[in-house]
């Protein structure tokens, strides 16, 4: 096996720089870290400095819909790849043509042979039932995506019959997730070149596990970029907290530049985006073992709301009903600008920030719900009182403030949120160089993502008085409270008067 590794490392080295006109610095060489966990890995063989270029790649020969022998068989084939065909299925479509079709003929065979095949990924497509059961309770697990993977699947073998592709009648579900997952873990949106721009990162937003990117919505021509994978610059290991790299681009070419000087012996870093540990694994199916730059913990509406009502003495229906209220009323929808405050879940930070969102909704909800007899109030008069507490609190936060009884009741939401964490998730976050036993390694990744999570969650604890000055309740409740009676009383003299 170790064999195999060198030589086709050694084929892909010969392929770029005969085949593909890259050229690499001499500052660079190909390291095996497998033992380690992290596969081919660039390393620097002498010291770099900040904005030297380790490689630059033509735009010819990265791989996309424009590149591929696929839209050279007709006209309309290519004609649809860039102008009807969704950015995934269209590069799906092109790999398994060069792939499954060519084979040894296309000119990336040297390349996709360095590209990890199915049993060596660990993206959470490839997780069994019991593999995912370990990620409880991250909500990681409602983005796997495998129904819209399906749908995007359906939509390849479509695109198939339509093009009548010899040779790809036959691709299995088991073919289409390889090929998918490879893309959303090394693939690249690279702006087209008459789009202007002057740097682009590997995928961050996008992916197709979660995206309805439909075959009318998205294209090449439509978005100006194209999906593609960028042979070399994709075998850059990502680090959150390392990262010395990154990919820039002019009308020609792609260059990998240093961003920072780099020292001899050190491994050349790319990063993904601003993910935390549980996207890096969903989407490329590693961990960083002592974090993620980016970690958060996600709290849903759910522990919110069910936490003040328990701590309120309301009905968690009362409160879902103030929510669709807040989400429903055009005069509410107003006063946020059009944002919301009501999302399935909010960010706790690893850094101890939190999201607005959150704050906001819990002092509204605090103000609201110490009324007394709120539940009772017909609908216009809880609407008008629930307008007038929305800009209070909007006033409120944005000059710096929270009342009491949120920061007590969003420290009972953390609290209620860490209880549903098992019991090893809550041990140090540290380092771990080794190579876990293949059938440990799953879970030791789970343990470690959770275990993220909490940390951020729990540093999280005492952010809102750290970050608000914290005010008396009873003050903006009277004034909220008299308010509505002024209301009531000039309501009564019109009704009176008529």
């Amino acid at each position: 096996m170790e064999q195999q590794f060198d030589s086709r490392t050694s084929n892909f080295l010969n392929w770029l720089v005969s085949s593909a006109n890259v050229q690499i610095s001499t500052k660079v060489a190909f390291e095996d870290l497998r033992d380690v966990n992290q596969g081919r890995a660039l390393v620097a063989v002498e010291n770099i400095a900040k904005n030297e270029t380790l490689f630059e790649i033509p735009r010819a020969h990265i791989l996309n819909v424009t590149t591929s022998e696929l839209g050279k068989r007709s006209p309309e084939i290519q004609q649809k790849l860039v102008t009807s065909v969704g950015h995934w299925e269209g590069l799906i479509l092109v790999i398994l043509y060069e792939f499954k079709v060519l084979r040894e003929q296309s000119l990336w065979w040297s390349y996709f042979e360095v590209l990890p095949s199915a049993k060596d990924m660990n993206n959470l497509i490839y997780w069994s039932q019991n593999d995912l059961d370990t990620l409880n309770p991250s909500l990681v697990l409602d983005r796997v995506g495998k129904d819209s993977a399906v749908e995007m699947y359906n939509r390849v073998l479509y695109h198939i019959q339509e093009f009548g592709i010899p040779g790809l009648i036959d691709v299995t579900w088991e073919e289409f997730v390889h090929v998918a997952s490879v893309i959303m873990s090394y693939s690249f949106d690279v702006e087209r070149s008459d789009f202007g721009g002057n740097e682009e990162q590997s995928d961050e937003e996008d992916d197709y596990y979660t995206d309805d990117d439909g075959e009318d919505d998205s294209s090449v021509l439509k978005d100006g970029y194209f999906k593609s994978m960028v042979p070399l610059a994709d075998m850059l290991n990502s680090d959150t907290h390392g990262c010395n790299a990154n990919l820039v681009y002019s009308s020609t070419s792609l260059k990998m530049i240093a961003i920072k000087n780099i020292h001899r012996g050190d491994q050349i870093y790319n990063i993904y985006g601003d993910h935390p540990n549980a996207e890096i694994l969903r989407r490329y199916g590693y961990v960083e073992w002592s974090g993620s730059k980016f970690d958060f913990g996600e709290i849903p509406l759910s522990t919110v709301v069910n936490t003040i009502a328990c701590n309120l003495n309301v009905s968690v229906s009362f409160i879902e009903h103030v929510l669709n209220y807040i989400k429903s009323s055009d005069s509410i929808d107003e006063l946020f600008e059009g944002e919301t405050i009501i999302l399935d879940a909010y960010d706790c930070y690893a850094d101890g920030g939190i999201v607005t969102e959150c704050v906001t909704l819990i002092q509204v909800l605090c103000v609201l719900l110490q009324l007394p007899e709120i539940e009772t109030y017909d609908e216009g008069s809880l609407l008008r009182v629930l307008h007038r507490i929305i800009k209070k609190v909007l006033q409120l936060i944005g000059s710096g403030r929270v009342t009491k009884n949120t920061v007590r009741l969003w420290e009972q939401i953390v609290d209620s949120r860490l209880k549903d964490y098992p019991s090893h998730a809550f041990r140090e976050v540290t380092p771990d160089h080794t190579t876990p036993h293949e059938d440990s390694l799953r879970q030791r990744m789970a343990e470690c993502v959770l275990q993220c999570e909490v940390r951020s969650i729990q540093n999280c604890f005492q952010s809102i008085e750290n970050q608000f000055q914290v005010i008396d309740d009873e003050k903006l409740a009277r004034n909220i409270l008299k308010r509505k009676i002024e209301v009531s009383e000039r309501s009564n003299v019109k009704r009176i008067r008529g």
